[in-house]
C-alpha cells in the first residue's frame, strides 16, 4: 500500500489515543522502521494540509509516507467496517507522560507550537464547520438515555446541563482574533524525547485552525501542572518564553473573564465520549466519560485570579 519494502517482522501493537482506539503499530521492513496508524475515518484535508505543510517546513515531527497509489490514507474495508491506514517513518524515543512536568518541555514544546502557528497557509485554508452544541435538551437527551442503561454518570450529567449550556454559549461567542494553523493536540504523550536531536511533535489528527492566545494559555497551563498538583509559575513562565524563542508574538496577560472562556472544559470532548459510550462500541476507558463530568464547573474567580497572576 504505501511501499514500505517487505517485512521483517509482524505489526506491533506501540501506543493507542483516547480518541483513536485502534491505535498505531510498528513495522520493520528492509527499508527500516515505520508507523502503521489505523483510523475510523480518514483525514479530514484542512488537517492534512496542515500536517504537510508542517513538514515541509521543518517542523521536528514523523515523516508522512503517501500511499503508492496516491495519498496519504489507504481504506481497507476487509473487516465489518472500513478502516483507513496511514504510514510514517517511525520515531524512537520517550513520550512525555500525563503530568510530569519540568522546564525545558515546557519552553519546547510551545517552540514547537510557534512554529506551527507560523506556518504559511493562506486565510482561506483554515476554514473548518464549527461544531453544533446540542443545547439543553440536547443534553438531557443525552442524560436520559445514560440513565435508561443504568450508567452512573447519566443523573451527574443531567445535574451539569446549566453549566454545560453556559459553556457552550460562552465558547460559541464569535472571537476577534485571527485563526492560525495548529497541530491542536498539543499534550504530554505527543511529545517524544529522542535519543539524539530535537523533541518530535506526532499525532496530527486533531490539526486546525486555532487562535493562537488562547493556546499558548490554556497549554502553557497544561504543561505547568504536575499531577495531582497546582500550576507552577515558572513553568507557565518557560512556556511563554519558548512560544517567543520559537517565533511567536508575545501577548498581553490572559485577564480573568478572559482566562475563563480559555479554560472552561472543552464540551465537544464531553460530547464525543458520551455519544461513543452510549453507542454499540463505547470508549476504550470507562473512566474518562466519568471523570470529564466531574470537572464541568462554573468559574471560580479567586482560582481564576490565582491563575491569571501566573502569566504576570
Amino acid at each position: 500500500m504505501f511501499g514500505l519494502g517487505t517485512p521483517r517482522t509482524d505489526l506491533v501493537f506501540a501506543a493507542r489515543g483516547q480518541s483513536n482506539p485502534l491505535g498505531v503499530f510498528r513495522l520493520e521492513t528492509d527499508r527500516g522502521r515505520f508507523a502503521i496508524k489505523r483510523l475510523s475515518a480518514p483525514p479530514r484535508p484542512e488537517g492534512l494540509a496542515i500536517e504537510l505543510c508542517a513538514y515541509a517546513a521543518g517542523v521536528p515531527m514523523p515523516a508522512p509516507i503517501e500511499a503508492a497509489t496516491g495519498g496519504y490514507a489507504v481504506r481497507d474495508e476487509a473487516g465489518s467496517a472500513p478502516v483507513w491506514a496511514r504510514a510514517y517513518t517511525w520515531v524512537d524515543g520517550i513520550p512525555g507522560e500525563w503530568g510530569r512536568v519540568d522546564a525545558q518541555a515546557s519552553f519546547d514544546v510551545a517552540g514547537l507550537m510557534a512554529r506551527v502557528h507560523a506556518l504559511p497557509m493562506p486565510a482561506g485554508a483554515l476554514g473548518e464547520t464549527p461544531w453544533q452544541p446540542p443545547g439543553e435538551a440536547g443534553w438531557l437527551l443525552l442524560a436520559e438515555g445514560a440513565e435508561r442503561r443504568g450508567l452512573a454518570w447519566g443523573a451527574a450529567l443531567r445535574e451539569k446541563v446549566p453549566v454545560l449550556v453556559a459553556i457552550d454559549q460562552l465558547r460559541s461567542a464569535p472571537a476577534d482574533e485571527p485563526l492560525v494553523p495548529s497541530q491542536r493536540d498539543y499534550h504530554f504523550p505527543n511529545l517524544i524525547t529522542p535519543p539524539h536531536g530535537p523533541r518530535v511533535l506526532v499525532d496530527w489528527d486533531a490539526a486546525g485552525p486555532s487562535i493562537a492566545r488562547h493556546e499558548v494559555v490554556f497549554f502553557a497551563l497544561r504543561w505547568a501542572t504536575p499531577s495531582g498538583g497546582t500550576p507552577v509559575r515558572e513553568l507557565v513562565q518557560a512556556f511563554s518564553s519558548g512560544y517567543v524563542a520559537g517565533g511567536g508574538a508575545d501577548f498581553a496577560p490572559p485577564t480573568v473573564a478572559d482566562l475563563w472562556r480559555i479554560t472552561c472544559p472543552h464540551t465537544w470532548w464531553l460530547w464525543f465520549n458520551i455519544v461513543r459510550d452510549l453507542s454499540a462500541a463505547p470508549g476504550p476507558d470507562q473512566w474518562l466519560t466519568p471523570a470529564l463530568i466531574s470537572q464541568v464547573a462554573g468559574p471560580d474567580p479567586r482560582a481564576l485570579e490565582r491563575t491569571a497572576e501566573l502569566f504576570q
